[in-house]
C-alpha cells in the first residue's frame, strides 16, 4: 500500500493525500471515495494486522478447539508479533499523529476497533480463566487479554525503546519472557480487585510554577538567586507545564525562559536543544519514581514485598498516568522521521534506566532466594506493559467507550508480573 510505505518513510504530518495519490497511481478523488481522508487511510493500515490476528486465531480455534497452559500463551504472543512486525512502521506513524490534530480522533477511533477485537479475543482463548469459549464477557479476564495485547503490542512497535542493542522481539527469549506473563485456564488464582491499592502518583518531584513570572524579572542566572541546580528544575518545570499545554511544536525557547525567569542563553546552556529539554522534561520523572521505588522496596522486609507489589506497579502506573500527554508527545515526535535525534536520546535515556532497574531486580532475587527467569528482560516487558496501559489506554484500556478502574488495573498487572517470575520453561515441563 503506497500510504503505508509513506507514512513509515515519512511520518504522518509530512505525507500528503496527493503524494498517496500519485504514489498508487490513482487520482485524489478515488483515494477519497474509498477512505475519507488521510487519517482514516492510516487507520486502516493500522488496524489490519490485528484483525488478521483475531480473524486467524478464531480460525485455528474453529478447526481445532481452544489449547492450554503455556504452550497456547506462547503460541498466542508468538503469532501476534509475526503479525505486527511486518507493520511496525505503520504503527509508529500513528504515533507521530499525536502531536497532530488528527491524533486524539484517531486514537479514539482506533480504541474503538480495538475494543472490537480485544472481546473477540477473550472469547476465543476462553478468556484467561474466564472459563468455555464463547461464555460470558469476564471482565476480569478481559482486562488481562487487553493487558497483555498491550504489553506485546507495545514491545513490539518501542523495541527500539525497550529491548537491549542486539535483540529482536521475535527472539525466543523475548516471546518466553512476554508469554511468562500470560495464563490460560480457569484454574489461575487472581487477587481480589476491590480497589484497596492506594495509587500515588511520583509525577516529576517538580511543581510547576505559581504563574508566569514577569518578563521585567530579574534573570536566574544571577548565583545570588538561584544556583545552577534551582535553574535547571525551574526550567524543566516550565517546560513540563508548557510542552503539556502547547505542544512541542507550539512552544519556544522564550517562552520556556519567561516561564522560568531566565533567559534564552541560559536555557540552552543547561540543554543545548529544545530536543534535549523535552527527554529530560518528560523522562526525569520515570529516573525519580524508580529511584523512589527501589529506595522503598529495599526498606520492605522480603517476605512482604509480594504483597506490596501491586501498591509499587501502582506507583510507576500512576506516574504513566500523570504524565500522559507528555510521554505521548515523546513517542509521536521520537518516531518521526524529522527528529531521529531524539528517538536516540529516549533510547540511551531507557538502555541507563533498565541497567539501574535490573540491578535492583537481582537485589529483590538475592534477598527472597528465588532465580528469576530472564529478570532483565523481564523488568522490560514490565515497563512495556505498564506503558501501554498508563499512556496508549485508549488503544488497549476503554471497553465500551469505558476506562478499568487506576487500582483494578494495577492489581491485574502484578498478578500477570508474578506469573512471569519462574522459568516459562519449567512450567511447561511440569
Amino acid at each position: 500500500m503506497a500510504g503505508r510505505r509513506l507514512f513509515a518513510e515519512q511520518g504522518y504530518q509530512a505525507t500528503t493525500q496527493k503524494q498517496i495519490a500519485a504514489s498508487a497511481g490513482v487520482s485524489t478523488s478515488v483515494l477519497f471515495r474509498n477512505f475519507g481522508s488521510k487519517s482514516q487511510l492510516l487507520l486502516e493500515a493500522v488496524i489490519e494486522p490485528f484483525g488478521e490476528f483475531a480473524g486467524d486465531l478464531g480460525t485455528a480455534y474453529g478447526a481445532s478447539g481452544a489449547g492450554s497452559g503455556r504452550s497456547l500463551a506462547r503460541e498466542f504472543v508468538a503469532d501476534l508479533i509475526d503479525r505486527l512486525l511486518p507493520h511496525r512502521d505503520t504503527l509508529r506513524s500513528l504515533l507521530t499523529t499525536l502531536h497532530s490534530p488528527d491524533g486524539d480522533p484517531l486514537m479514539a477511533e482506533m480504541g474503538a476497533r480495538m475494543d472490537a477485537l480485544v472481546a473477540e479475543l477473550t472469547g476465543l482463548v476462553g478468556g484467561f480463566g474466564a472459563g468455555p469459549i464463547g461464555g460470558p464477557r469476564d471482565e476480569r479476564a478481559e482486562l488481562d487479554v487487553r493487558l497483555v495485547v498491550g504489553m506485546v503490542t507495545t514491545m513490539t512497535v518501542l523495541d527500539d525503546w525497550l529491548l537491549p542493542t542486539g535483540i529482536a522481539v521475535r527472539d525466543e527469549r523475548i516471546v518466553e519472557v512476554l508469554a511468562s506473563m500470560v495464563s490460560f485456564g480457569p484454574d489461575r488464582e487472581r487477587t481480589a480487585t476491590s480497589g484497596r491499592v492506594r495509587l500515588r502518583s511520583s509525577v516529576s518531584g517538580r511543581s510547576a510554577p505559581n504563574g508566569t513570572p514577569d518578563e521585567s524579572a530579574e534573570r536566574a542566572d544571577e548565583p545570588t538567586r538561584r544556583n545552577s541546580e534551582e535553574v535547571r528544575s525551574a526550567l524543566l518545570a516550565a517546560a513540563t507545564r508548557l510542552f503539556a499545554e502547547h505542544g512541542y511544536g507550539g512552544t519556544g525557547y522564550r517562552e520556556i525562559a519567561v516561564a522560568a525567569g531566565t533567559s534564552e542563553s541560559v536555557l540552552y546552556r543547561h540543554f543545548g536543544s529544545k530536543s534535549n529539554l523535552l527527554a529530560e522534561a518528560v523522562l526525569r520523572p520515570f529516573t525519580d519514581s524508580f529511584e523512589a521505588a527501589g529506595r522503598a522496596w529495599a526498606q520492605i522486609a522480603p517476605d512482604a514485598r509480594q504483597a506490596r507489589q501491586p501498591q509499587v506497579i501502582g506507583t510507576l502506573y500512576a506516574t504513566f498516568v500523570a504524565n500522559r500527554h507528555l510521554v505521548r508527545v515523546l513517542m509521536g515526535l521520537a518516531h518521526d522521521p524529522q527528529h531521529e535525534d531524539l528517538n536516540s536520546l529516549t533510547a540511551d535515556w531507557f538502555a541507563r534506566t533498565f541497567a539501574t532497574m535490573g540491578a535492583l531486580s537481582q537485589e529483590r532475587a538475592r534477598a527472597e532466594r528465588i532465580i528469576p527467569y530472564e529478570p532483565e528482560l523481564r523488568i522490560r516487558a514490565v515497563v512495556a506493559m505498564v506503558m501501554a496501559a498508563g499512556t496508549l489506554d485508549d488503544w488497549f484500556l476503554l471497553r465500551g467507550g469505558k476506562a478499568f478502574g487506576a487500582a483494578q488495573v494495577a492489581v491485574a498487572m502484578s498478578d500477570l508480573i508474578d506469573l512471569g517470575r519462574d522459568s516459562p520453561r519449567s512450567s511447561r515441563e511440569s
